[in-house]
């Protein structure tokens, strides 16, 4: 059958199929393009995103640290300042309590006597009175300590009035000016009634007496026998009720026991009183 008019010979035709193809081809090399820019640029978003979030996120590690870097350096700080208050406060109250301690046993630590006459030495400068209690007390002038002594010997003395000579011996140094012992004490002894106060010239009357500590204190019958030998106070200074004045009063107003005390002073012949045994002087 021959062909229509104006009809194309098939050779002459262009190929519909290589057409499509080169369009096909085409079309996806332009869609690969696309899309391998289109990943690229969403990798490249995504990848700046996480950079970003990651440089946020070391940002507030590091802020998290610094915090509970400081954190822990004012944690430091504190508890160090807490162990030097406590560290100081340990130091105080050690030293008060040893400061009370020592104290304490300043105050209580008897004085080492010297050997005590068994009667009224006859070599003594001072005099027994006959027909009465002979009372003889050893001080220092300058003691503090023994004007508690000097204020038990008064209370002794009011209680026994026209019973009792007492004699108060206060120590002079060798070359001493005359008013040297006359302080305080000494006029404080010399004004109860029925006391008499005496210069020792270096001592050597508290020697004859025994006397080493200041405050010590001897009674003597009216022949002369040795009664008590001690102290009057209970301590350092401590005026008040104590063994050695009721002692004394107990004496002289009967008792026929004789006793002794601890001495609570300074040394007659200058010095502190360093602790001795607690055994009886």
């Amino acid at each position: 059958m021959a062909n229509s008019a104006g009809a194309c010979p098939a050779s002459e035709l262009p190929s519909q199929n290589g057409s499509s193809d080169q369009h096909t081809a085409s079309h996806i090399e332009s869609f690969q393009w696309q899309d391998f820019l289109t990943v690229t640029f969403q990798g490249w978003t995504i990848a700046r995103v996480c950079f970003f979030h990651r440089i946020s996120y070391a940002r507030d590690v590091m802020r998290l640290e610094q915090m509970q870097c400081a954190s822990a350096d004012g944690s430091n700080v504190s508890d160090a300042r807490t162990r030097t208050i406590a560290a100081a406060g340990f130091l105080w109250l050690t030293a008060v309590t040893g400061g009370l301690a020592w104290m304490t046993c300043y105050e209580y630590a008897p004085g080492v006597v010297g050997v005590i006459p068994s009667a009224f030495p006859s070599t003594a400068g001072v005099v027994r009175v006959p027909r009465q209690f002979s009372l003889v007390m050893l001080v220092h002038p300058r003691c503090p300590c023994s004007r508690a002594s000097i204020g038990e010997l008064e209370k002794i003395m009011a209680r026994c009035q026209g019973r009792v000579h007492a004699q108060v011996l206060c120590y002079k140094p060798d070359g001493a000016a005359d008013d040297w012992a006359q302080t305080d004490l000494w006029r404080s002894a010399a004004a109860i009634p029925g006391v008499c106060v005496v210069a020792d010239e270096a001592g050597r009357e508290a020697a004859r007496f025994g006397g080493e500590v200041s405050g010590q204190t001897a009674l003597f019958d009216d022949t002369g026998r040795l009664l008590f030998h001690g102290g009057i106070t209970s301590g350092r200074g401590h005026a008040g009720d104590n063994a050695g004045s009721d002692a004394v009063l107990a004496l002289v107003n009967g008792a026929t026991q004789r006793a002794s005390t601890h001495v609570f002073g300074c040394p007659i012949r200058g010095g502190f009183v360093l602790p001795a045994s607690a055994k009886e002087p």
